[in-house]
């Protein structure tokens, strides 16, 4: 076993959550960041195409800045600093990573919903199927709305394990086959996060 794979199992052993995994002032300069007229997001009917036909769960419009898709930028705007909570909490966990890895990495935008359930969470999925891949989720701004991780392997027989709320800095590091969703904020305008899915 290589030593970088063996780091990768070591460090996905369970779902990660790292409190304030950023100095602050670097949070707050990405907050500001991602909400600069100059950074460009397209229009998402939903956030996931396979929707579940369960009525548990409901989707809504978001806003989406893919900003590295197969190891490159596809984008010529400031959407390379989006790369940094990443980076940062990598040489804490002392996992590197090269740019080639990063399979996909994009900032969802998700706005406040109505909904009489008193909850609005999303179908669940998974980022991908490609083996040993590493998914990170950076929370960008305070906000309700949370990341639900689920047990099991199959969307037929998952069970909530755990809700996981946004928090300004904090980063969620998990193995890329866990099922999971999102939710749309209730009480908060807006919720902001950059996903990053590495392979190893």
């Amino acid at each position: 076993m290589r030593s970088g794979e063996y780091k990768f199992r070591t460090l996905m052993r369970g779902i990660k959550v790292i409190d304030d995994c950023i100095p602050f002032e670097l949070q707050n300069q990405i907050e500001k960041l991602a909400q600069n007229s100059d950074i460009r997001f397209a229009y998402g009917e939903s956030t996931n195409d396979d929707l579940s036909n369960n009525s548990e769960y409901q989707d809504g419009d978001q806003l989406v800045n893919k900003f590295i898709q197969d190891g490159k930028f596809i984008v010529g705007d400031a959407s390379h600093f989006f790369l940094l909570p990443l980076q940062i909490v990598c040489l804490q966990e002392k996992f590197n990573f090269n740019l080639g890895q990063v399979i996909r990495a994009k900032i969802n935008l998700k706005f406040k919903q109505e909904s009489k359930l008193n909850k609005f969470i999303n179908p669940p999925h998974i980022d991908n199927t490609v083996p040993n891949t590493l998914i990170g989720i950076y929370y960008i701004n305070d906000s309700d709305g949370g990341t639900i991780i689920y047990e099991g392997n199959d969307e037929n027989n998952l069970k909530i394990l755990k809700s996981i709320e946004p928090k300004k800095g904090r980063m969620i590091l998990m193995d890329g086959s866990t099922w999971h969703s999102a939710s749309h904020p209730l009480k908060t305008n807006k919720r902001m996060v950059i996903n990053y899915n590495i392979v190893l």
